[in-house]
């Protein structure tokens, strides 16, 4: 196979704790199918990126919170500082902060939701949900880091990304095979917005 070519869609995915299976187009964009066969259930979920994003619902709905820093509430999260990619880990002491819900939005498939890479989030999803992300370097921000948010008195769990198994690869295909007018091989026809 030419190097140029696309990988055949049954190769190249990574399964992530949060409870998606990921698979790249290129360096900037690339298609989640949710499972919750996939998700540590233990994740710490509310978090950060160190980039900025958007992600286009193709089939069932997520559900995205956000949060934004509230001096002052009763709930007072640790704040850790991550190293992304797949040997996540810890880097230096956490920092107690507070957080506020500032939005919680349902998305259903045929829309989508836009981020910028310091805004403070939590995904949900109905398990099968397949998501399309489109992300944008940020100005000024450290694309190897970002911030993640522990409730006092919960251990920390990161899980590392891992190759997905040839059985998860499979039943994300069978999955996408329900989703007509898209060219999975190539991501497209998926246009995305601008920039957030």
């Amino acid at each position: 196979m030419n190097s140029n070519e696309p990988k055949p869609l049954s190769e190249g995915w990574t399964a992530q704790g949060f409870g998606m299976l990921r698979r790249y187009y290129g360096e900037n964009r690339r298609l989640h199918v949710w499972l919750e066969s996939v998700r540590v259930k233990e994740a710490t979920r509310i978090h950060t990126h160190p980039w900025d994003f958007h992600s286009y619902v193709l089939a069932k709905s997520m559900r995205n919170r956000v949060y934004a820093r509230a001096p002052g509430w009763p709930a007072s999260p640790l704040e850790y500082t991550l190293q992304c990619g797949r040997e996540a880990k810890r880097i230096g002491e956490p920092v107690p902060i507070c957080l506020g819900l500032l939005r919680d939005d349902t998305v259903p498939a045929g829309q989508g939701y836009a981020q910028t890479h310091d805004q403070i989030h939590e995904s949900e999803f109905e398990t099968g949900a397949v998501t399309i992300v489109q992300r944008w370097p940020a100005p000024n921000c450290n694309p190897d880091l970002a911030q993640s948010f522990v409730p006092l008195g919960a251990e920390p769990v990161h899980p590392p990304v891992r190759d997905a198994t040839p059985e998860e690869g499979a039943e994300a295909l069978a999955i996408l095979e329900t989703i007509k007018g898209f060219d999975f091989a190539s991501g497209y026809p998926y246009s995305a917005p601008v920039k957030p």
